[in-house]
């Protein structure tokens, strides 16, 4: 039997080849489907349907001292919330034009005090507009990045009311209202998962925008005032999108 040892042996490493390169072809195939299904979900010619939610809150304090006083302080808090609807469709393969509605509602309370009086001022807004993006999507399996420039406008209300506060008294003033038109353009990057064939998540990494408003009474073409930032945030606030994928091949 001792003569037939290396012809098993043989035999036992020919059959571990073959076993490995069955491994490795079926890793290869899965590999392609994954790439496909990918390839399949940006390709050009597909749609998608779904909606974008953006929310965010801040707070900060501010202390001043006031010689022979109590220092005067400063509070502020501001919450912002915004959704709509968004469509999108591939000009080209892994190139998405979109195009998305924003209902906004943001609301901003302000205190100052210097001993007395105190002064708060709430400000609310609401707003309507849109934003028109163009993205490429780079994909790793079901994974992947999207990113591109943007152009967005949107108009809205402000209203904005001061409250004075005395040690006996409380003083309210009216009620001011201002419309405003704000315009923003940028760059920005998202990271994008599918769970499945027909369903895409997104959510937003990176932003660099400009933007531009103008407020004004429109009583008072007197009254106005103008508006100019720059920003880069990454991961600013919760911003999400879900989207359901629709005419891919």
């Amino acid at each position: 039997m001792a003569k037939y040892y290396p012809l098993f042996a043989v035999l036992l490493a020919q059959l571990n080849k073959i076993n490995s390169m069955k491994k490795n072809l079926f890793l290869a195939v899965a590999g392609i489907l994954a790439a496909q299904i990918a390839t399949a979900q940006t390709q050009k010619g597909t749609q998608t349907l779904g909606g974008n939610m953006y929310f965010t809150t801040r707070s900060y304090d501010n202390s001043y001292p006031v010689y022979n006083n109590p220092p005067a302080f400063q509070k502020n808090t501001n919450t912002t919330f915004t959704f709509g609807p968004a469509y999108s469709y591939f000009v080209a393969d892994k190139l998405e034009l979109s195009g998305t509605l924003q209902f906004s509602t943001s609301t901003d309370n302000t205190t100052y005090a210097y001993s007395y009086p105190y002064t708060n001022t709430k400000q609310t807004m609401k707003s309507f507009g849109g934003i028109v993006s163009l993205l490429k999507y780079c994909m790793f399996d079901k994974v992947g990045l999207r990113m591109g420039p943007y152009v967005g406008y949107s108009r809205g209300v402000v209203k904005a009311t001061n409250t004075s506060t005395t040690t006996a008294t409380i003083t309210s003033t009216p009620t001011s209202t201002n419309n405003s038109d704000n315009y923003n353009a940028g760059v920005r990057m998202d990271i994008v998962y599918y769970p499945s064939k027909t369903l895409g998540l997104a959510a937003n990494l990176v932003n660099l925008g400009y933007g531009k408003g103008k407020t004004r009474n429109p009583d008072d073409a007197q009254q106005y005032s103008n508006s100019e930032a720059f920003n880069a945030n990454f991961i600013s606030g919760l911003q999400l999108s879900v989207f359901y994928v629709i005419g891919n091949k």
